[in-house]
């Protein structure tokens, strides 16, 4: 093996040694009680690595502290020896702990990122000319070739914030970052992302919260929508095994100005809604389960009608307790949904139905609606739109199966009349229908 040891700062043999190994392509740091800040000794690791020609950044298991944040030179990759057992803590709140500027493949992989600090909304924090409330991450990147991996992030208001920012505004995609295994808690959003091309997030889990004095809404992941000065688009993404937990006032899963993305796998407990989305399209979403879901009349499925169209979503399965709540609201075009299971404990249906479908040429087939209480009422699906169809239709305890609104055109539901039940206290049909002449329904019980 071919190792020296530098001495960081003129330091004493008592203080922190820096190791680099040739063979194994690192230079190590050891973690030492008595050393409260490694900010300047991190970056002189780095410039040790980029003299040795080395690339892997080495951190030996203990508690680093940081003031400033971690700027990392192109290439580098900074590992932990074990996720739980390195922990980088930033210090000074309203900084990123890794601040990764205009420089490509940098990886981060296998430690806990730290702040202790109370989450309290910075109001005119400004960090490098954009607002500092966001910035707050536990990694912050405006490159590309990003790998981040195998790790724990508490306490910013962004887990990871991915973003093509250029001190300027918005302008050109990143591409091929990897988000893979992250836990997170104590953070307003566990990954915030814009501008991003052939992008991965896979395995991320952990709980959501709004800071104080915050007026954005949290969310697990956060794909936002961009036109700081043009309009950006997040697209060939993959969004993929996830799991949120205990997470309010905000939809676990929210995104905008993204197309051509597969999303599969989706998870939530005890969440405030499971997915909204805006200016979506070619998208593919593949099972989505959210149990004791506390959503709010939005829906916890809330597909706007802005820009959302050819929309594939199938397996799909809530279980609410939330009294009166819209639990899908389907808008927009050329969109097709299947294979829906619907359970809900409420007392009663809201005004609209438990699930709606507005806009044009979408399909809604295989829906399950089931409610345990046998005198809820109300209407099930309500289709609002032209040339909408829903099909095999299964319902109990709701007044109405279905509906279709008499401004509807051209809108067509086959249905099982015996696989819609009315609630014991109304022995009326099961099914409605207003008036909308040019819509057909078909019982195929009656055949």
């Amino acid at each position: 093996m071919f190792s020296m040891i530098f001495f960081i700062a003129c330091s004493t043999k008592r203080d922190l040694p820096v190791e680099t190994d040739k063979l194994h392509q690192v230079v190590s740091i050891k973690c030492k009680a008595r050393i409260k800040n490694y900010s300047q000794i991190i970056r002189q690791s780095m410039v040790i690595a980029h003299e040795n020609n080395l690339d892997t950044i080495l951190f030996e298991a203990g508690h680093y502290y940081i003031d400033t944040p971690i700027v990392p030179l192109p290439g580098i990759i900074f590992k932990g020896a074990n996720r739980d057992k390195v922990i980088i803590e930033q210090k000074t709140w309203g900084h990123p702990a890794f601040d990764i500027y205009n420089v490509a493949d940098v990886s981060v992989i296998s430690m806990t990122i730290l702040s202790t600090h109370v989450r309290q909304y910075p109001n005119g924090f400004v960090y490098r000319g954009t607002d500092g409330f966001v910035n707050n991450a536990g990694i912050y990147t405006n490159s590309e070739y990003g790998t981040f991996t195998h790790l724990n992030i508490s306490g910013f208001t962004c887990g990871i914030f991915l973003s093509p920012w250029n001190g300027v505004g918005l302008y050109d995609q990143k591409e091929k970052n990897v988000v893979d295994d992250i836990k997170v808690d104590k953070v307003d959003f566990g990954v915030l992302a814009t501008g991003q091309k052939n992008f991965l997030i896979n395995r991320l889990s952990g709980t959501y919260q709004q800071q104080q004095g915050s007026g954005a809404s949290p969310h697990l992941i956060y794909i936002s929508a961009s036109n700081d000065p043009a309009q950006v688009w997040t697209e060939d993404f993959r969004i993929t095994n996830c799991h949120a937990t205990d997470g309010i006032n905000g939809h676990a899963y929210q995104l905008g100005t993204a197309r051509n993305g597969v999303m599969t796998n989706l998870n939530t407990l005890r969440c405030t809604g499971i997915l909204a989305v805006k200016n979506f399209v070619n998208v593919v979403i593949d099972t989505m389960v959210a149990l004791e879901d506390k959503t709010h009349e939005v829906g916890s499925i809330f597909i706007q009608p802005l820009n959302v169209e050819n929309i594939t979503m199938k397996n799909v399965r809530i279980e609410s307790l939330t009294p009166g709540a819209r639990l899908l609201r389907l808008d927009g075009n050329n969109n097709t949904y299947s294979s829906i299971s619907i359970t809900t404990a409420v007392d009663r249906i809201c005004d609209q139905a438990l699930i709606t479908m507005e806009g044009e040429n979408s399909t809604l087939s295989w829906v399950t609606i089931h409610t345990l209480s046998d005198t809820v009422g109300g209407t099930g699906v309500r289709l609002q739109g032209k040339n909408l169809v829903l099909e095999n239709i299964s319902c109990n305890t709701c007044r109405a199966g279905f509906a279709i609104t008499e401004d509807s055109q051209d809108c067509k539901v086959v249905f099982d009349g015996k696989k819609i039940v009315a609630p014991k206290k109304c022995k009326e049909c099961a099914f409605f229908y207003d008036q909308a002449p040019t819509s057909t329904i078909t019982d195929l019980s009656s055949q």
